[in-house]
């Protein structure tokens, strides 16, 4: 399927004030006015903080999604994706400044994708996802149209709606990843029977166990059925084969006043392995991310670990069959500069 692709373009506020100085503002109004023009209508685009800004036109409508390249990138040589997916009345850019991952990402040399939800939210009850999955397989082609990707590293994480999002794809789209790591969501039960237990995942799951929103032990929201943690850890290990009796590690309480400790409990024994990051007392919060403290209405943060290098490190180590290569993806159209406001 042919993919296309444009990033909206932008002039950075800093570009304009370092040139709006004392005695220049006269002469250099007409000067970015016609720069503004000329980046409206010239090929390519400009990154604002670390993001590109980019647009795909699916079915008549059309999804905005945020785009990390690292500058240092061997232009020829295939790098992993990781495709990162907001809370619930979040958006793309606020997900990128919660997890870091383009610091990770920089270091590590990976690109990383942020798609928009319709609504600033994920269709993720009653089985009316399909419209936001093929979004998300869009997304993973139109990045790969334009960028060396390898196939066989193509990962999916998500926190809260976005954390629901991430078990669906993983359910009715396993062989389009790598791994997949779902942060204080939920799996819906009617997954269950989604999926080919012949197709295996490995997944980490991180959820705090004083979540109030989504709470770790809950079986339905908002009168959807859903699997609490414990239910999904058992569900994955059954499906990707490992040992039902997991090695489990406590880790150091580097942030005592957070209130929170953190076990890492590991089943192996397949090649797919399943990782339970379980917070103790955590809230429902992204563990050592950058967002605000909402106390009662999210709980505790905790920062004895940095959810995203934990998130990585178990992505770096996963590799899959590269078997999905877009030949199921929605076709997307281009967006044309001048029609993007």
């Amino acid at each position: 399927m042919l993919h296309s692709r444009i990033c909206l373009r932008r002039v950075t506020s800093n570009m304009v004030k370092s040139m709006e100085r004392p005695g220049r503002l006269r002469r250099v109004r007409p000067v970015v006015g016609l720069l503004l023009l000329l980046l409206q209508a010239a090929p390519g685009c400009i990154t604002v903080e670390g993001l590109q800004r980019c647009v795909l036109e699916l079915d008549g409508r059309r999804r905005a999604y945020e785009l990390h390249v690292p500058d240092h990138l061997a232009p020829d040589e295939p790098v992993p994706l990781l495709v990162a997916l907001h809370r619930y009345l979040g958006t793309a850019r606020g997900m990128a400044h919660m997890t870091g991952f383009n610091d990770i990402a920089d270091r590590e040399g990976f690109i990383v994708a942020y798609p928009n939800g319709p609504g600033a939210r994920w269709d993720t009850f009653g089985g009316d996802y399909r419209d936001d999955v093929r979004v998300v397989l869009a997304v993973i082609e139109d990045v790969a149209a334009t960028h060396p990707i390898d196939r066989r590293r193509v990962y999916l994480t998500g926190a809260s709606n976005g954390g629901f999002m991430t078990y669906v794809l993983a359910c009715v789209e396993p062989g389009a990843f790598a791994a997949v790591a779902p942060v204080k969501g939920l799996m819906p039960h009617d997954l269950i029977e989604q999926g080919s237990p012949a197709a295996p995942l490995p997944i980490m799951i991180v959820h705090g166990t004083r979540d109030p929103l989504v709470p770790y032990d809950a079986t339905s929201v908002l009168g959807e059925a859903m699997l609490s943690v414990d239910q999904a850890v058992e569900h994955w290990v059954q499906r990707n084969g490992c040992e039902p009796h997991p090695v489990v590690e406590t880790l150091p309480d580097r942030d005592p006043d957070d209130r929170t400790r953190v076990t890492v409990e590991r089943y192996a024994g397949s090649a797919t392995p399943v990782v339970l990051v379980r917070v103790e007392g955590g809230g429902h919060t992204w563990p050592g991310g950058h967002e605000p403290g909402l106390g009662i209405l999210t709980g505790r943060m905790s920062r004895d670990i940095e959810a995203s290098e934990l998130i990585w490190q178990f992505f770096d180590e996963t590799e899959g069959p590269g078997v999905h290569d877009g030949a199921s993806a929605t076709r997307a159209r281009r967006v044309p500069a001048s029609a993007m406001h």
